[in-house]
């Protein structure tokens, strides 16, 4: 874990890019993973692996908002992943889930 409390990293595989996500995606963790996120570069879907995220604060879940707007502008879609119960219900509430899909193993 950082200092500000997430990890992140970046994993290309065959068909997405994912990006692991572990600890709390609170404001002073979106400075560490909005770049990463921008870098997901090349592939069409871009999976955000939450099973690792305990917490998300309402910039977090704007962090996630613009990267989906960014993406799908590109003709690209973010989709997420390991969504535990609390996160889950935080992302319903704002509405967030209607806009995200999750991803599904294909």
């Amino acid at each position: 874990m950082t200092r500000n409390g997430i990890a992140a990293s970046r994993e290309d595989r065959a068909k997405e890019t994912w990006i692991h996500l572990e600890g709390e995606l609170d404001n002073e963790g979106c400075d560490q993973v909005a770049p990463i996120l921008g870098s997901a570069s090349g592939l069409n879907t871009v999976v955000v692996d939450m099973t690792g995220v305990t917490f998300v604060s309402s910039m977090g879940i704007g962090l996630l908002l613009r990267a989906h707007r960014e993406l799908r502008a590109q003709g690209r879609s973010l989709l997420l992943h390991g969504l535990r119960p609390h996160i889950r219900k935080s992302l319903e509430l704002v509405g967030a889930l209607r806009v995200i899909p999750e991803w599904e193993r294909q």
